[in-house]
């Protein structure tokens, strides 16, 4: 059997998770469609197939082997908290978690009463960030493989920082173009992170359980991301007096916050390539990657192709 750390990490983990992405794109189509025809009465509808669908995945869960691992260390939740390197990684990761909730929890909001759309259209977009992220996990995976997790952050950061200025255009300028744009960088930002911490813990914790690392990290991350969601609502309630203008207010917040960890990288420990050279060598990545896939396509279709004559 091929060990996990065979492969290139990066390239496996987003894989594995733009599996998930891919699919999810049936049922996302189907929210849009409901919406379009039953408006919010939608709502119970797809609540109700959400429980059957949790249900359901309790019956495949049941059928993963559980396989027993071989580490040299046992088991512990306060191993993490001793390992200074992955505190401030994990710090950093929250800290970016905590200034996208504040502000990714009220897009859709943001969209629907300033900017003056429809639900649907709404639903459209996310449907497009969606596909951006199946596409985004395999480029982050690159990202991760080749450069490192330290630079793959800071261009989550990047990107989201970007968004934010595009969210806030969109408000003076009625282009539809803007607001796309930003929510294709949304299927990048919001999901490359994960790619980051997931392969940094598995660097660090090879050959040791690895387990209550991704637990105190995931937790970490969800509480910020709580805190997040909780502290922008908050200042959009005191700031309401501004009117439409409290959620630039809440986005230069955002913008400002994320934009701060970007320096404070430096202090996680990392064996890698600079954010720099990421960047200047990202474009090559890019169309590197376009031509693998162009491969990939081009030898699945003619090894269909010939399966089928060989039948005939």
């Amino acid at each position: 059997m091929i060990s996990f750390f065979d492969a290139k990490l990066g390239e496996r983990l987003s894989k594995r998770l733009a599996y998930g992405k891919i699919a999810a794109i049936p049922f996302l189509a189907s929210q849009i469609w409901l919406f379009e025809k039953l408006d919010r009465s939608a709502f119970s509808i797809l609540f109700f197939l959400a429980f059957l669908s949790g249900i359901a995945s309790v019956y495949f869960l049941r059928k993963v082997e559980d396989v027993k691992s071989k580490r040299i260390s046992e088991p512990s939740l306060i191993l993490p908290f001793k390992h200074s390197n992955f505190l401030k990684w994990s710090l950093l990761n929250s800290g970016f978690c905590f200034s996208l909730s504040a502000s990714r929890t009220f897009f859709a909001v943001y969209v629907l009463h300033v900017l003056g759309y429809p639900i649907w259209l709404v639903l459209a977009l996310a449907f497009v960030a969606h596909l951006s992220s199946v596409y985004s996990l395999r480029f982050a995976g690159a990202i991760s493989d080749r450069f490192g997790n330290k630079p793959l952050l800071a261009i989550s950061v990047a990107f989201f920082d970007l968004s934010i200025i595009l969210f806030i255009l969109s408000n003076f300028n009625a282009s539809f173009g803007i607001l796309l744009f930003a929510y294709i960088l949304h299927g990048f930002y919001t999901y490359a992170p994960n790619i980051a911490f997931m392969n940094a813990v598995a660097d660090m914790t090879l050959r040791k359980h690895s387990a209550p690392f991704y637990a105190i990290g995931n937790w970490m991350q969800d509480i910020f991301s709580a805190l997040g969601s909780i502290f922008g609502g908050i200042l959009l309630v005191n700031l309401a007096f501004l009117g439409e203008k409290s959620y630039i207010v809440l986005f230069l917040f955002s913008f400002t916050t994320s934009l701060l960890l970007i320096p404070l990288l430096r202090f996680y420990d990392e064996f890698g390539q600079s954010t720099s050279n990421a960047l200047i060598n990202m474009p090559r990545l890019f169309f590197e990657d376009l031509g693998k896939i162009y491969r990939e396509l081009k030898h699945f279709f003619v090894s269909r192709i010939k399966s089928k004559e060989s039948e005939l």
